[in-house]
C-alpha cells in the first residue's frame, strides 16, 4: 500500500492540479460538499476541467456495525 499510495506517481497527467473541495461548517470543520452544491460546480463552473465526487466509508473489522460516512 505504501508503494502504491506514496512512492509511485499519481496516475494523472497533471497531479499538481488536483484539488479537494470541501464545505466548512459553523465550527470551521471541513465536510463533504452536499449534492446540490456539487451539481452547481459540475454544471455551472468554467473553473474546472473535470470534477468528481467521492465518499469515504469505514467498516468495522470485528463487530456488527454498519457502514458510516467518515466526515
Amino acid at each position: 500500500m505504501v508503494d502504491a499510495v506514496l512512492l509511485r506517481p499519481a496516475p494523472y497527467s497533471h497531479p499538481e492540479r488536483l484539488v479537494d473541495i470541501r464545505e466548512v461548517d459553523e465550527g470551521g470543520r471541513g465536510m463533504l460538499v452536499c449534492k446540490p452544491n456539487y451539481n452547481d460546480l459540475a454544471t455551472g463552473s468554467n473553473s474546472f476541467e473535470a470534477i468528481a465526487r467521492y465518499a469515504v466509508w469505514t467498516q468495522p473489522v470485528a463487530g456488527g456495525g454498519h457502514c458510516v460516512p467518515n466526515n
